[in-house]
């Protein structure tokens, strides 16, 4: 146990560090030219502006990638907070729309775990909005805190909205718990099935989860109100087992695209010459038994492409956003009965 939340505080740290800045996470380099974006980093500079994966960063204040390494690719965008950087930019894919310039400002890149935002509907309802950017036991008490006081409000919530676009993952474990927030904790999350055999490893449910570390994990759901996940290619490990479970279970719709399709246990081993490995030892299958990894990702039940932005930064409507509130606000309403919050208490200390 003691070694388990060593490991989670050492990894909320390092979610958390502060790096001056345009948040871009890279590939390698193109046969087209260019070094492949594999995700813009949540609320960064890099998502407001639009770059999004599988765009191809041509040059940096005029220098050209293909003669940069990666380290100097980072090093480049990296700078003092406030000063901008120049990139020129080849949208995803082949097409012929030319390259774009960017002039971004450079700055601190805080990640914090959750970000939230009440939003209206027409009727005057409002919908409860979350921006998850990773997992981690912060996400699971900012979560738990929000949809007990949202709950508390009755019948003025119409429903919620996970935004879990651009979110890697994190600690699995957490993601296993806040499924608790929606569904029954007996009910299986995920099953671990090791690497090349059919044989069940762990049944992940939120009930067998230390109760030292989650003491309100058997509290039941808190909620039983419309939810919308939403999802996009970098939707990826935990992110897509906990929507991969609420989706199963009918809980929750999956609105934006196909989600980037990692569902496996791997352990990393450091070598001596400073390289690495990662060796897969496990697959996690949803409750139906689906292969994430396999079947390369979640398909969403409505289609829908945008990146993050207009909810929590300035710009125009977040299409995949309208198109949630579009579904919470003419699906059926529950039981009033079945969503009066389950929890003795939203303080954080206590989840």
């Amino acid at each position: 146990h003691a070694a388990c939340c060593g490991c989670l505080a050492a990894c909320s740290h390092r979610l958390c560090l502060l790096t001056a800045g345009v948040g871009i996470q890279f590939g390698g380099m193109s046969s087209l030219g260019g070094r492949v974006v594999e995700a813009p980093m949540a609320e960064s500079p890099a998502e407001a502006a639009g770059i999004g994966k599988g765009d191809r960063l041509l040059e940096i204040d005029d220098i050209p990638c293909e003669s940069l390494t990666l380290d100097e690719t980072t090093t480049l965008l990296r700078g003092p907070s406030g000063s901008s950087v120049s990139l020129l930019v080849a949208p995803a894919g082949p097409t012929q729309r030319p390259p774009r310039r960017f002039d971004l400002e450079r700055r601190p890149l805080p990640q914090p775990a959750v970000k939230d935002a009440q939003l209206h509907l027409p009727d005057g309802r409002v919908v409860q909005y979350a921006r998850v950017h990773y997992f981690s036991h912060e996400t699971t008490v900012a979560l738990a805190g929000l949809v007990a006081e949202a709950e508390a409000e009755g019948q003025a919530v119409a429903g919620y909205v996970l935004d879990l676009r651009n979110d890697p993952g994190g600690v699995f474990e957490e993601a296993v718990a806040i499924a608790s927030l929606f569904e029954e904790p007996t009910r299986a999350v995920a099953e671990t099935v090791r690497s090349g055999s059919s044989m069940v490893d762990v049944v992940w449910r939120p009930s067998i989860l230390p109760t030292s570390s989650w003491p309100d994990v058997m509290a039941g759901p808190l909620t039983s109100k419309p939810l919308v996940l939403l999802v996009n290619g970098n939707t990826a490990s935990a992110s897509e087992v906990l929507a991969g479970a609420l989706h199963d279970y009918g809980r929750a719709v999956l609105v934006g695209e196909r989600t980037f399709g990692k569902g496996v246990v791997q352990y990393y081993f450091p070598m001596g010459d400073g390289s690495g490995l990662k060796l897969t030892v496990a697959k996690y299958l949803t409750p139906h038994y689906y292969d994430i990894t396999r079947s390369g990702g979640l398909t969403p039940d409505i289609p829908c492409k945008d990146f993050p932005h207009g909810v929590l930064t300035h710009g125009t409507a977040d299409r995949c956003v309208t198109s949630a509130l579009s579904y919470i606000m003419t699906a059926p309403s529950p039981n009033p009965l079945s969503y009066s919050p389950l929890y003795a208490s939203t303080d954080s200390d206590k989840l």
